[in-house]
């Protein structure tokens, strides 16, 4: 039976829009494409907001999956 390794990343909206940021991201998800690691999910969280009646992207889940042994 398969087993598997699991990591879970919280990203705020507000950080998505920093280049700097962006560009370290990019370095890790590089990294840790290269030890095996799969993006498999990623899913916003949305902040509902009474007073506009509507909803916004306020961050992101991303869950990576490895293959243990």
């Amino acid at each position: 039976m398969k087993k598997f390794e699991y990591k879970v990343i919280n990203l705020t909206a507000k950080d998505l829009s920093d280049e700097d940021f962006l560009h370290e991201l990019n370095n890790a998800f590089n990294k840790w494409g290269s030890e095996g690691w799969d993006l498999i999910k990623m899913e916003s969280i949305e902040k509902a907001s009474y007073m506009t009646m509507g909803s916004k992207t306020s961050a992101f889940v991303l869950v990576f999956k490895k293959e243990v042994g």
